[in-house]
């Protein structure tokens, strides 16, 4: 009986079913977790603006230097 529901519903190679029931979960993990790695890396970006400082460089001209600037969803989230 078993043999003919396996014939029946075109399983009768379980090892290959099997193997891709393993190799799907094994992909799923993987890509979850290359989705958790790209979201915690797009978090530690930190934005920056350039600025003009008060050094000038041979030619006159104010220097440009990066700074990283804090959002501002941040800084209300420490002032309550």
């Amino acid at each position: 009986m078993i043999a003919t529901i396996l014939n029946n519903a075109q399983m009768g190679s379980l090892p290959a079913y099997g193997l891709m029931i393993a190799s799907a979960t094994i992909m799923s993990f993987v890509a979850i977790k290359l989705f958790l790695f790209s979201r915690a890396a797009t978090r530690q970006k930190k934005p920056r603006e350039w600025v003009f400082t008060d050094e000038r460089d041979e030619n006159g001209m104010p220097v440009l230097a990066a700074v990283r600037v804090r959002s501002a969803y941040s800084s209300t989230l420490k002032t309550r």
